[in-house]
């Protein structure tokens, strides 16, 4: 006689059983894989146990949840010396042997795959078929086409048997076109116009005709959680504290809805967005509490507001930055604010705007270290700081020394340079600096021939980072035919350990180009100083010393005078040739001046930036006393 577990689990209390038959024999009815030590492993009891039907029902769901089987029964059988035989008949799962993707062009299968992953899907083989995994995989491709604005994107997922109990699963995809947003629509705005609310959206537009492409004309979730934002501040800053703005719904609409393929149906998007404006309010009082480290009064004058006027979220907030940014130079570095705000009692248009302010604990700058710097030495890095250990941790100092170490050029901050080491005790904030070396030197060896300078050879030497010191070298030869050109230069950006940078120069230049002659050789040194974070004052002085010859003549009849220029004359005697001296002009002289310069630059990188501003203005005097 054969009867159900389940049945029995009904009739008879929990451990009846429990000393009475034993299990004599497991037999698997319509399983493939699963033999009887998956049924032991699983269910918890083998051949000789005695037949526990609570702890079966127990394990009775650890092995349905295990994935292996589509459908599972336990059914006990009587056998004529009162033991039993438990029977478990299975319809075992088909396993994945291969995944497989086809129509995707505009995102690779690696790509795919990439994603998957990231979301935490394996493909994995020789598994059991899940359809909540397979849903699951293809929601996850919808989302990748939908990000990248494939909204019209389909997946089908079909399923090919390969072998017994084994299927080959290959997600079919027709990826349609990109589809863009042909009208952005509000339902419930009084106040503002759709327009007016349009131009508030940065991240997402209409297409239209002065913008037919682009990334903003997509429909795209994060970039509307942005917007939503905008949006929301927009009222906010007109005193609607209580607007809500719903979330969007969005239409695909086919301009060819029988078409065959997604892309040929060319969809567009209809973006329509409810919003709830509510009452407008006015600001009747702003009031700061929490402070202590400095006066109210103090707090209320970084507020630029106008009790009485509009509430305006942002001219508090404002305000508020002002606030954390003062607390936070003063080395209250956890302090931070937040605004509340309350209707007033018999009013039902003004707000009292509260203040709280969390000061939190005083800290100080402990070590200053850096990382990544193999040639560099700390000290040039550390010298651009604004702070200094045992200071309190001044973070406006902080933020701007680390744009003044990363402004130098030849020691990179990583994308996340600072990582901060707390000493509750003691109140201290460890920092180290991460960075990488960006090479700054450049060595060039040439050689080449031109119409005018004959044959040349040239070296040329330039660091800005010299031996690691943040000092600047420079050494340059050409030697030619007809010219040679000699120069050194040093300067040093921090003379003595100071904001004072000193340099100079020294060069020699010589040319014959047949018609022309010109020696030069002279000096230069600088001294300067920084102003501020960002400007410099300099003071250099220059000598020169130049000797020059150039022909003037071309030809000379017999008795005549010179004339036609630009070309070395014939070489006498001539009768009747004029002297020498008539054949060249010379000239030579010494030139000594001073420069006064202002700089100011504050790009964030001198050789690749991204922001910043940089000028130069000079007035070169010479002659008189000099």
């Amino acid at each position: 006689m054969r009867w159900a577990l389940a049945l029995l689990l009904v009739l008879l209390p929990s451990g009846l059983l429990a000393g009475g038959p034993v299990i004599k024999e497991i037999r698997v009815e319509g399983g493939a894989t699963v033999t009887e030590e998956t049924v032991e492993y699983y269910l918890g009891v083998g051949v000789g146990d005695s037949l526990d039907e609570a702890a079966i029902a127990k394990n009775f769901h650890r092995f349905w949840e295990s994935g292996l089987l589509e459908d599972l029964k336990v059914e006990v059988e009587d056998l004529p010396d009162g033991n039993v035989r438990l029977v478990v008949t299975v319809k075992e799962r088909a396993k994945v042997t291969e995944y497989e993707f086809k129509g995707n062009k505009k995102i690779a299968t690696s790509t795919l795959k990439e994603k998957l992953d990231t979301a935490g899907i394996s493909l994995r083989r020789n598994v059991p078929l899940r359809q909540s995994e397979i849903n699951r995989i293809r929601r996850t491709i919808l989302d990748e086409y939908a990000k990248e604005g494939y909204l019209s994107a389909s997946v089908e997922p079909v399923q090919e048997n390969v072998g017994p109990n084994q299927v080959k699963v290959t997600f079919v995809i027709d990826e349609g076109a990109k589809v863009r947003i042909s009208e952005i629509r509000f339902e419930g705005n009084q106040v503002f116009s759709d327009a007016r609310l349009r131009r508030a959206m940065k991240k997402i537009k209409e297409r239209s005709f002065l913008r037919p492409w682009g990334k903003k004309i997509i429909w795209n979730q994060e970039n509307w959680g942005e917007d939503s934002e905008n949006l929301k501040k927009l009222y906010l800053n007109h005193g609607y504290k209580d607007v809500v703005i719903g979330e969007p719904r969005v239409e695909l609409v086919a301009k060819n809805p029988d078409a065959p393929t997604q892309a040929k149906k060319k969809f567009t998007t209809v973006v329509t967005i409810p919003v709830q404006e509510g009452r407008q309010y006015r600001m009747a009082s702003l009031k700061i509490e929490g402070a202590t480290v400095f006066e109210e009064e103090k707090l209320r004058k970084l507020y630029e507001v106008k009790l009485g006027s509009i509430y305006n979220y942002s001219q508090v907030e404002a305000g508020n930055e002002a606030v954390r940014t003062l607390y936070q130079s003063k080395g209250y570095i956890y302090a931070y604010t937040s605004q509340i705000l309350r209707t007033r009692e018999g009013s039902e248009d003004e707000l009292d705007v509260v203040i709280q302010v969390f000061e939190g604990d005083r800290w100080r700058l402990g070590r200053l270290e850096f990382s990544g710097n193999t040639k560099t030495q700390d000290k040039v890095l550390r010298r651009e700081f604004r702070l200094f250990e045992g200071d309190f941790m001044n973070m406006t100092a902080f933020k701007r020394s680390l744009f003044k170490v990363n402004q130098l050029g030849y020691f990179k901050l990583t994308e996340d340079p600072v990582s901060f080491d707390f000493d509750q005790e003691n109140r201290l904030v460890n920092v180290t600096i991460k960075g990488q070396e960006v090479g700054r030197t450049d060595i060039q060896f040439g050689a080449g021939y031109s119409e005018l300078d004959r044959f040349f050879l040239q070296f040329m030497f330039n660091t800005r980072n010299f031996m690691g010191r943040g000092e600047t070298l420079g050494v340059a030869v050409q030697s030619g035919t007809r010219a040679d050109t000699y120069s050194l230069s040093f300067s040093e950006p921090y003379f003595l350990d100071k904001r004072m940078f000193i340099g100079g120069s020294i060069y020699k230049t010589s040319y014959d180009l047949l018609t022309q002659n010109r020696d030069a050789k002279g000096l230069s040194a600088v001294w300067g100083v920084s102003v501020g974070d960002f400007g410099t004052f300099s003071l250099s002085y220059g000598f020169e010393d130049v000797f020059a010859k150039f022909a003037v003549v071309r030809t000379v009849p017999a008795g005549g005078e010179p004339r036609a220029p630009h070309r070395r004359p014939l070489p006498p005697p001539y009768p009747g040739m004029p002297a020498p001296n008539l054949y060249f002009e010379e000239a030579s002289g010494v030139t000594s001046a001073i420069t006064p310069a202002f700089g100011y630059d504050s790009r964030d990188d001198p050789f690749d930036p991204n922001q910043g501003l940089s000028y130069f203005a000079r007035i070169r005097t010479a002659g008189g006393v000099l």
